[in-house]
């Protein structure tokens, strides 16, 4: 899928109005966090009101988002 293929389909999947739930797994070090972290100020700066939740014991969510 190129670049602009990608962004279409976020952009199709941001411009819903229902609420939605995504959840992403995989195993260890496959880019989980990141992958949230960045679809989560995705879905944000698109004005959708945006809760990301890590259930991981590491802080590695918190460090995505330069917090302590």
């Amino acid at each position: 899928m190129s670049p602009a293929e990608v962004e279409t389909a976020f952009e199709q999947m941001a411009a819903g109005t229902q609420r939605r739930y995504y959840m992403l797994g995989g195993k260890g070090g496959v880019g989980k966090t990141s992958l949230a972290a960045s679809l989560g100020v995705k879905f944000a700066n698109s004005g959708h009101p945006t809760l990301v939740v890590s259930t991981d014991p590491a802080h590695s969510l918190s460090d995505s988002f330069s917090q302590v």
